[in-house]
């Protein structure tokens, strides 16, 4: 019996430690092309601490794209007065693709070295409608 205590005792110590569930909050489009304003994407942050003593921001969601296999790039800018300002770069597929609006899914994680309390996202793309800028608050 006590052989059994001793091997659960050591598997509960070696297992790995899981965060905590996410905090999501809604983001919102700041600027947008002129014609499209009741357009709105679906991009949400999530903040998300660890026991390991670093935090994380998860960025989830989608945008519309003129056609089908659209990627994305992110370049992460500076961070001043807890304001982190990413760049998401939109890129079109090569070669033909058709004219049908479709979507993109968004899902990144990473992160954060210090305290933000917002992340500004500019939107880069080759077509003249959506939002060009999405605010989040956290």
């Amino acid at each position: 019996m006590n052989n059994i205590l001793i091997i659960l005792l050591i598997m509960t110590v070696s297992m790995p430690v899981l965060a905590s569930d996410p905090y999501w909050t809604d983001c919102d489009h700041i600027k947008t092309v002129t014609g499209m304003n009741d357009w709105k994407p679906e991009i949400k942050i999530g903040s998300l601490g660890d026991f390991d003593g670093k935090g994380y921001i998860l960025l989830s969601g989608w945008l519309e794209t003129p056609s089908s296999g659209y990627n994305y790039a992110i370049k992460f800018g500076e961070l001043a007065n807890e304001v982190q300002n990413i760049n998401l770069k939109l890129i079109a597929p090569e070669g033909e693709a058709g004219s049908m609006i479709d979507k993109i899914s968004i899902s990144e994680r990473f992160e954060s070295p210090k305290k933000i309390q917002s992340i500004v996202i500019t939107i880069e793309k080759d077509f003249n409608w959506g939002p060009e800028v999405i605010n989040c608050d956290l």
